[in-house]
């Protein structure tokens, strides 16, 4: 039998592995044995007691010589420990409380997800066309580019209901519920009756929803039990049980992650909850879960880092490493004037002020995960004693070349496939969809040498890509400067230069010379403006406009920020679009007036109470819970609204208001929450009216025009 595996995950009752296996016409389920060996450390005293504690368990034991540290190689005496069956990796945290006081006490190969092990194990892909007899045979390598993949039946489902802004709406019934592209209008039983009967019939492989984790799924079992209706989503009536949400910080922001409904037989993919989903749709998550071998309906709720993470580990396992249970390495000592040395980032160059004609832009290819390819930074490489090495610039770090590290194992053939999606972009949007998520993937791979709760984090490894960015970003530089280009900006792996055009590209040629990386021509702009700091006219990085190849290009600025109300956003991008007719800077300033004319006109509007209440909305970003905050601030207000609503908002959940009364210090009259009814009485002029001048200052001031300026004539010609 040919086919692929839909999914699979332990069953912990039933000792066993679930595959549901997709073949040409219909899907099948196939449990598996399955043993999930794992491995105690300890002293010889400690390694006694264990094999008298698994015994007690009807677990086989036997001891064995296994390298468990990656960076050492040294062979130790070691436990294994056979369950006979799937085990449920969080029995080990009773073992771990019964071996406490025992001396070196460590556990290997415990905590890895059991469905990516036995993929591993077994050398097979999800997702990948397979063929099962007595074991499997995967029948595509891993190399493949157009690669085979099931014919899979995707349908949508979403629901509404009579009650839409209370938290009583989980009590609330249904109003309507919509299959696919079919909308349905009757009573609560009848609806969800027919969504049985539409699903067994049309037998999707996959769920898309809108919200499904956080609402749509328990809200349907809580009125399906109600009702006394057994409701099958999946191929199996039973759910996964959900994880509670939860939140986390990242790189200084709250994150928040809805709990989670996977189904039985059928991927469930939550199109609000999946950042996979949103940059690569199906196509990037099978690529995805064919490289990391973790299914698709866990995957798609996994940020790309943890798939970085996954990654590695397939690594590992592949070449007889053991992974160790909450690993924890320490960073090295260093100097105060090593840590000058090493703690630093990417090199940045202040921007000209100013619009400048004719900018090229150019951009290293992927720049850090190349750098970990071609100069082999990994936790192992580092520190070499083999005798063939080189040193990490300023830091001087012993990197081994004789031997490839795990982590360049990773990124080089993610850094190949993503080069060859690009080319093959222009043919099929599947190529480029999974460019895209690869890209994502290879984004994060960087922070995650870092990141302390990685499984092979290295920060010594963090600060050499540094290290060889800023070596690298500087040999650019000064060969763009002996070329007779003028830099007018640099951002880490990107320049902005001025110059002659047919000197491009032997300048890109001279710079893969000497730095052993492929740099990129990302266009012309007819145009740029670099933007200043308002408070002393400094150049800010990364904040500019312009028009790159007849495109509007925006970094920075309000019109692309997330947390801009609506009406802002559509007066940058009209200031723009009647921006982008000017091809010189000296037609941009001859069209003040006219932008000037569309300020004002905004200004009108908002004055006279003509603009819709819900396009000044502010959606912010809660950091903490509503008792936390010690000053009454915009977010605080609409969170304790909120939980008046009875809605609880947690870290890491946005939060949605009208500003009401900005200088109120009472919760109710400060703000008023997206969820209660909404006038243009209601919002407070004069803090919008403030906005509205600071947004429209932060485009023209590179034409001259302050917010100052930009108010007196506003209001003097309305006068």
């Amino acid at each position: 039998m040919k086919g692929w595996i839909l999914d699979i995950y332990p069953d912990i009752k039933k000792g066993k592995m679930v595959i549901w296996f997709r073949a040409k016409k219909h899907c099948y389920k196939i449990e598996v044995d399955y043993d999930s060996v794992f491995y105690m450390k300890s002293d010889k005293k400690g390694l006694r007691q264990a094999e008298k504690y698994y015994e007690k368990k009807d677990f086989r034991t036997e001891r064995v010589r296994r390298i468990t540290d990656l960076y050492s190689r040294k062979e130790e005496e070691l436990l294994k420990v056979y369950p006979g069956k799937v085990f449920d990796p969080r029995d080990q945290l009773q073992a771990f409380k019964f071996f406490k006081g025992f001396k070196n006490k460590e556990f290997y190969n415990v905590d890895i997800p059991l469905d990516q092990r036995y993929l591993i194990e077994k050398e097979i892909k999800p997702m990948s066309i397979l063929k099962k007899k007595r074991g499997w045979v995967d029948l595509e390598d891993e190399r493949v580019i157009d690669y085979s993949k099931p014919d899979l039946r995707t349908i949508y489902l979403g629901v509404s209901t009579e009650e839409k802004k209370s938290k009583r709406r989980k009590e609330s019934r249904m109003k309507a519920l919509t299959i696919g592209d079919e909308t349905l209008n009757e009573d609560e039983v009848s609806l969800l009756q027919r969504l049985n009967r539409k699903l067994k019939r049309k037998d999707p492989d996959v769920i898309l929803t809108r919200g499904g984790d956080e609402f749509l799924v328990p809200y349907l079992a809580h009125r399906a039990e109600l009702n006394e209706v057994g409701l099958k989503l999946g191929r199996e009536a039973a759910l996964h049980p959900s994880k509670e949400g939860s939140w986390y910080e990242s790189y200084g922001r709250v994150v928040y992650r809805p709990p989670s409904y996977p189904l039985k037989g059928r991927i469930h993919i939550d199109m609000e909850n999946s950042f996979l989903y949103k940059k690569g749709g199906l196509d990037g998550l099978i690529e995805a879960s064919r490289l990391s071998r973790v299914p698709v309906q866990r995957l798609c709720r996994r940020s790309p880092g943890s798939l970085i993470n996954a990654m590695e580990v397939k690594e590992a396992l592949k070449n007889d490493y053991l992974i160790p249970w909450k690993k924890n390495l320490s960073e090295d000592f260093k100097s105060t004037i090593d840590l000058l040395k090493a703690d630093r980032g990417g090199h940045i160059l202040e921007p000209k002020v100013g619009v400048h004609e004719e900018v090229i832009k150019l951009d290293f290819a992927s720049m850090y995960p190349s750098i970990i390819d071609k100069y082999n930074l990994s936790p192992e490489t580092l520190g070499c004693t083999c005798g063939e090495d080189r040193k990490v610039p300023e830091l001087d770090y012993p990197v081994c070349k004789k031997e490839e590290g795990i982590i360049p194992k990773v990124v080089k053939p993610l850094i190949r496939r993503r080069q060859k999606y690009k080319k093959l972009s222009k043919k099929n949007e599947r190529f480029e969809k999974r460019a895209d998520v690869l890209k994502w993937l290879l984004v994060t791979c960087f922070g995650y040498t870092g990141y302390k709760k990685a499984r092979f984090n290295c920060i010594e490894v963090h600060e050499s890509i540094t290290a060889y960015a800023r070596e690298i970003f500087l040999d650019t530089v000064d060969t763009a400067q002996k070329m007779d280009f003028e830099v007018l900006h640099g951002i880490v792996d990107s320049l902005w230069l001025k110059g002659e055009k047919d000197k491009i590209a032997p300048f890109i040629e001279e710079v893969g010379k000497n730095t052993r990386l492929e740099l990129e021509e990302e266009g012309i702009y007819s145009w740029i403006a670099f933007l200043p700091r308002l408070s002393d006219g400094i150049g800010v990085p990364n904040r500019y406009y312009g028009i790159l190849e007849d495109e509007i290009e925006m970094k920075g600025i309000a019109a692309v920020r997330a947390d801009t109300p609506r009406f802002f956003k559509g007066l940058q991008k009209s200031l723009l679009e009647k921006m982008k007719d000017a091809e010189t800077g000296s037609e941009l300033t001859q069209m003040i007036e006219e932008l000037l004319d569309i300020i004002r006109s905004r200004w009108i509007r908002l004055r006279s109470r003509d603009v819709e209440p819900n396009k000044l909305l502010f959606t912010k970003t809660a950091s903490k819970r509503v008792d936390e905050y010690l000053t009454v601030n915009e977010i605080k207000s609409a969170l304790y609204q909120y939980k008046e609503m009875s809605f609880r908002r947690k870290p890491g959940q946005t939060v949605t208001f009208l500003v009401t009364d900005s200088k109120s210090k009472d919760e109710n009259e400060k703000v008023k929450v997206g969820l209660k009814e909404l006038s243009s009485q209601d919002y407070d002029v004069e803090y919008y009216e403030d906005i509205l001048f600071r947004i429209s200052e932060e485009i023209l001031i590179a034409l001259g025009y302050d917010r100052n300026k930009i108010e007196k004539t506003v209001e003097r010609s309305r006068t």
